[in-house]
């Protein structure tokens, strides 16, 4: 089945990753920012299309041209039957490209801390449970 997604890039693998001898994989996740509700999908690039993603960057606005396979597969405990579904693309367009999502902590976050003595302070102050 073919499928168009469209939506905003959020992190894209670097590498492919080389399964078999003639079989590699590269992933990409893009957002769907349009919707009501949006989601993320991980698509995946494979064999010959990985260098499609070399086209886009986190944050692009993109349209993606792919295929929905889904597969049986008998459980490895044989207790049935499961069935997974991928995303694979072939065809890449950038619609509008973004700002690079900076996703590092900030250094002026705040931050928790429990000091050692108002911890053990609490735990003794013989009303807490031994649970």
């Amino acid at each position: 089945m073919q499928i168009q997604i469209i939506g905003q890039v959020k992190s894209i693998q670097s590498e492919g990753v080389q399964i078999t001898p003639s079989f590699s994989k590269r992933s990409i996740v893009v957002e769907t920012v349009d919707d009501k509700y949006p989601q993320s999908y991980e698509i995946e690039a494979i064999n010959n299309n990985m260098g499609i993603l070399d086209a886009c960057n986190v944050g692009d606005k993109i349209s993606l041209d792919c295929n929905l396979n889904g597969r049986e597969y008998i459980k490895k405990d044989g207790s049935g039957l499961g069935y997974f579904i991928s995303i694979n693309t072939w065809r890449l367009d950038v619609i509008e490209k973004g700002d690079l999502v900076d996703s590092t902590p900030k250094p002026d976050a705040p931050k928790f801390e429990v000091k050692k003595e108002e911890a053990i302070s609490e735990a003794d102050d013989g009303n807490s449970l031994p649970f």
